[in-house]
This record gives structure tokens, sequence and C-alpha cells, in this order.
């Protein structure tokens, strides 16, 4: 197959896939990286093998060649320059960051690989029991903890226990509050997001706190919050509330965020971390022996939000606002979505700018509203409206995913509308013959959140569709079309694709549309292409993203011969870019098995990048959910309405921190 290089924003891919700074521990993963790494497809220069075909130079978090690496130093890649806090120089609309930032519950991938196995004392997921977290994972994370050679070390730790929590949380939490003396912001700031995820109610006074007295941290560490530390302190107290099971708590915590969101001197990324955290608490809904209040329950809120929302003066809050609306009416009456949504469909209008257009298009697709209600069809047809002619690219993009969101929610009764789901398939087909041919990759990822949707609840994708993503693979036009349809094919579960798509692998340039191909096999479970996979693996080692999404495709056919083919190639490197990547992905698909190996590789390493890799590796295979820690307030976010302490490009977000 041929590609053309046709994306837009090649350097941006390029500086995510190798940003200059390590920041925040838990996101190096490749030389100079500052999260896991985007797609580059379509871009020869987004991998990170030089033109010789030579294994890269590893890197110090600065981009220099690291001393003794042994190998001779790729060329530098072309990026722009950015500090926290300053404004993105790549396309935060870019559809590689769609699929970064939601990809999780669609792939769902320990659900995927507990499939078939016997869930034993290594538990759920084939998380390792808690045991051998005890004994072998946790004295190596609070020992990175005591590192004081390399912040990443211990930011990533903090990241890896927040992961684990129980059954040392106490432990944790005390040696989080003696990371708030240090003196990088870096790990004071992830500090307070890791107290957040323990969940530890005793923790928020600490936390609001830091939000809402930044002069009190003086007194007991020496420094004042800045307001970094501050949103970070903001999303935690968000995570804390979401996980204690006291609605005192998530009161409490609720009050504090809504302070500094109804501030209008209050900074702006302050005020944005308050409403996305305050938008993941599970506030109860309204008991009618206690008087309604924001704070109180969960519909004196969504009207506070609303009034806040529809006032229309609060212009750093618009296009975040119907977000954080939408994710609050998760559960709600009938009634109570009706005249929320109705509200909020009642906005709309042509002369939206794009982030607060968005933000709407987005918060239509969380709708709960049945497709045949009159509700959801007025939904539809608005969705369908910018799909088909919108003139802001990424809402008319966005309308197809919700769209897709909402053809594949299952009727009162449980079960899927065929209506519904023979019209969205229809309108998929006939987009892609007379929409946009820059639109393409969006209708694979449209296509890929209805597919897994569709297959979770026991449905069948019809013939045509599928037939629709193997004409984009194969039609060689872009490989960032094909690489979005594959993964939309691999989420069909359609098996009989699996020697389709095994020829485009083998015929297959481009490195990463190898890696979204080697996914979309497994996803089908065509074991007989195992042997491809496996050489597949050794081509794109080098290219981070390609051998993480080419080990899925492997572990999904054959988890333990995976696992234990990673952790041979991670023995063997001496390079620390590569043992990096290598770390990361055993987190990703390890069996419980693994963990006590990675963990014995912590005193063999002297890198401190190297044993940062480590870190994040135990963190990942122990992580206590089926979905990451993250997925709660990545998935649907309005990430393209730009706040540095949500997604940053130079990796000090809280969304670097993968």
């Amino acid at each position: 197959m041929k590609f053309n290089s046709i994306l837009a924003s090649t350097l941006a891919l390029v500086f995510l896939f190798h940003g200059s700074a390590s920041a925040h521990g838990g996101v190096y993963k490749g030389p100079g990286s500052t999260a896991p790494p985007l797609p580059t497809v379509g871009n020869p220069a987004g991998d990170t093998v030089p033109p010789s075909g030579g294994a890269p130079a590893p890197k110090s978090p600065g981009g220099v060649p690291a001393a003794g690496s042994g190998a001779a130093p790729a060329p530098a890649p072309s990026a722009p320059s950015n500090t926290a806090g300053a404004a993105p120089s790549f396309d935060m609309t870019h559809w590689g960051l769609w699929w970064k930032f939601n990809k999780e519950s669609l792939l769902d991938l320990r659900t995927r690989l507990s499939r078939g196995m016997v869930i034993s004392g290594n538990g759920a997921w084939g998380r390792p029991s808690e045991g051998l977290i005890n004994d072998r994972v946790l004295p190596v994370l609070f020992d990175s903890m005591e590192d004081a050679s390399y912040d990443g070390l211990i930011s990533g730790s903090i990241v890896a226990l927040g992961r684990i929590g129980a059954p040392q949380d106490a432990r944790m939490a005390a040696a989080f509050e003696a990371a708030f003396g240090r003196k990088s912001g870096e790990i004071r700031e992830t500090a307070a997001l890791g107290l957040g995820l323990l969940g530890r109610h005793n923790s928020m006074e600490r936390l609001t706190g830091l939000l809402s007295d930044p002069e009190s941290y003086r007194k007991d560490f020496g420094y004042t919050a800045n307001d970094r530390m501050r949103a970070y302190s903001a999303y935690g107290i968000g995570f804390l509330a979401k996980r204690s099971p006291i609605q005192d708590v998530k009161h409490l915590a609720v009050l504090r965020l809504l302070e500094r969101i109804s501030d209008k001197r209050e900074k702006s990324d302050v005020r944005v971390a308050s409403l996305n955290a305050l938008s993941i608490i599970d506030l109860a809904w309204k008991d009618s022996s206690v008087p309604l209040t924001p704070s109180s329950h969960r519909e004196g809120l969504i009207a506070f939000l609303l009034e806040m929302y529809e006032d229309g003066s609060d212009d750093e809050l618009m296009a975040h606002l119907p977000v954080a609306i939408a994710r609050l009416l998760r559960g709600a009456s009938p009634l109570r979505l009706e005249a929320a949504t109705r509200r909020l469909l009642a906005s709309w209008g042509p002369r939206l700018d794009r982030n607060e257009a968005a933000a709407l298009v987005l918060a239509f697709g969380e709708s709960e509203a049945y497709w045949d209600s009159e509700l959801g069809r007025e939904i539809t047809k608005l969705l369908e409206k910018i799909a088909r002619t919108g003139d802001e690219a990424f809402p008319r993009r966005l309308a197809m995913i919700s769209l897709a969101r909402l053809a594949s929610k299952p009727d009162v009764d449980g079960v899927l509308n065929t209506a519904a789901l023979a019209y969205f398939e229809k309108l998929l087909i006939d987009l892609r013959k007379r929409g946009r041919s820059a639109d393409r990759p969006w209708i694979g990822l449209a296509s890929a959140s209805y597919n897994a949707r569709v297959v979770k609840l026991k449905g069948t994708v019809g013939p045509a569709l599928l037939a629709m993503l193997r004409e984009l693979i194969e039609e060689g036009g872009s490989a960032d079309t094909a690489s979005t349809a594959a993964f939309a094919l691999g989420l069909s579960e359609d098996h009989a694709s699996g020697p389709f798509l095994a020829k485009q692998l083998e015929e297959a340039s481009s490195s990463s549309l190898r890696g979204f191909l080697a996914t979309a096999i497994g996803l089908v479970g065509y074991i007989e292409a195992k042997p491809l996979l496996i050489e597949t693996l050794e081509k794109v080692r080098f290219s981070p993203t390609d051998l993480e999404n080419t080990s899925i495709g492997l572990a999904l056919i054959d988890q333990v011969g995976t696992a234990v083919l990673l952790r041979k190639m991670l023995k063997d490197t001496n390079l620390t870019s590569l043992a990096g990547s290598l770390a990361y992905t055993l987190g990703r698909i390890s069996d419980a098995a693994a963990v006590p190996q990675i963990a014995r590789m912590y005193a063999e390493k002297a890198s401190g990048l190297t044993r940062t890799y480590i870190v994040i590796a135990l963190g990942l295979s122990c992580e206590r959910g089926r979905l990451p820690w993250f997925v709660e307030l990545s998935e649907g976010s309005n990430y393209a309405a730009w706040s540095p302490s949500l997604f940053d490009s130079a990796g000090k977000g809280v969304l670097n921190l993968f």
C-alpha cells in the first residue's frame, strides 16, 4: 500500500512524541517524550529511528543523548519550545488527541485480557495479589520516594502509589505529605493529586487548605502554594470526593470548588480545574429533608451551573460548563434530564466559537435520552446537521462521535435499538461518500466508538459498515484514515476480517499504521497472525506508541507469551529509551507473574530514567480499577479548550500523567 504524508500538524505530533521535558514523572515513555506519544502516521520523522535504521540514542529529560549509551545520537527532531503554562503550539483538534483521551474505555484492555482466564489469588484482571503488592511492589515504590537524585522518579512513584492505594494507603499519604516539603514544584503538585487518588477522607483538609488558603502551605512547609499547585489540589479534591463513600466529604469538596469557580478574580486555570474536578463528583440527588443548595444535592449544583452558563458573561468557563453539566446529569431521572438538556439545546447557535460549540456537541453525546424519544430525536437531528454542514471542523467531527454514542445506547429495556443502529451505519457510510476527505479519520473514530459499544451490548456491526472500514484501510489514500479504520474494524470483533488485516499488515509501510493493524488483529482474535505480530514487534520496537499497540495486539492473542517476550527484551537491552518503552508496555499488558521480575529490575538499573519507567510499570500492573485512573476526567473532556493544568504541551498537566 502507498500512503501520502498529509498531516497538517506534523510538528505538533513530533513535539508530543519527542518533547523535551520529562515532567511529572509518570509520563516519560521514550527519548524526550512528555507523555505517552501520539500516533505519527503520515510522518516518517515521527519515529525515533534515525535514517540509518539503527537504534535511537537514549536521552536525558533535556533531550541530550545520555552518556555511555553506546549508540550514535539520532538527529534531533524539529519541535517548538514550550514551557509549562505556555499556549500550545500544536493542533489541539488533531484526531490523535481524541484517541489518546478516549481509547481506554473502548479498548477495555483488562477485561479483554481476562476473558477465558481463571481468576484466582492473583486477583481480577490479572492484578497481583495484595500479598505480592505488599511484599514486592510497595518496598520498591517507597524506596524510590526517598531518591533525591531525580524529580521524575519521585513524581512517577507518587502516581504509581496513587494507582494502587490500599493496603498501605496511610503510609502512602504520609509519604505524599513529606513530598510537600520538597523544593521541586513538580513533586509538590503531583503529591496533591496523589492524595486525591488515594481517596482518604482525612486528606480533604490538606487539599482544601492548599486550594483556598495558599498561605497555610507556607506555615507548614515554607512555601506559598502557587496557582499550579492550587489547580492540582482542585483535581485532587475531585478525585478524593469521587472515591469517598461519605456524602459529607462530597459536600465539602463541592462547596470549596464552587467558591473558586464563582470567584471571577480567581486565576482562570484554577477555576477551570475546579470545574473539571467538580464534574466527576457523584453528589447525591435531592433528599427532601435537606434544603436544596448547590453544594447539598446534585439538582442544586446542576441548576447553579446552568444559570452560570446561560448568563453567558463568564468567557473563561463557557467552553467547559456544558461538559460538566452533562457529566453531572448521568443517572438523572427522565424529567431532570429533559429539563436540563433542553436548556443546553436552546443555547446552540451558529455564532458560537469553536470551543463552546465543541463543548455543547460533547454534552449532547453524553445525553442519556433514548434515541426514539422526542428529546433524542431533537438531539440527533441537530447533531446530524452539524456533522453534515458544520463550518467549524472540530465540532463537526465531534458530532459524528456524539451520534455514535447516542445510536449505540440501549433502550429502556436494555436492548439495542435496531432502527438507531441502521440509521447511524447508513449515515456514516453516506458521510464517507459525500463528506470532506479531511474528516475521514474521524469517521474511523466514530465507528470505533460505535462498534465497541454495540459489541459490548451483544450486538453485531452491520456488513456494509465493515466493508466501508476495509475500503478505508485498503484504498491507500491516508495512513491517518487507515489507522482509525483499523482500530474500528478491530473493535467490531469481526473474526472474518482477520486475514484481511494480516494482509494489510504485511504490506504496510507506515510504522504507526502497523501498530494499529496489529491491535486490530488482536481484537478480532486472529491467532494465525501471531508469527507476523512477533515479526512486527521487532520492526517497531524503537517507536513507543507502535511498540505498545503491537504488544497489545499480540497480548490479546497470547498474553503470557507476550509478557515473556517483552521481559526478555527488557532484560537484554542497554538502551534507556527502549527500556522505558518496554517497561511501560509490560505494565499495560502484563500478567501478575511479570511483576516480581519488574520489581527486581529496579535494583539492577542505575539510571534514574530507567527506574522511573519501572515504577510506572509497577503502578500500571497493580492499578485498582478496571480502567486507568484518568479516564473519568479525560473521556469526553473538551481538551481543545486549553487549560495548562489539564493538559500541557510541556508535559505538566494532569492528563499528561499516564
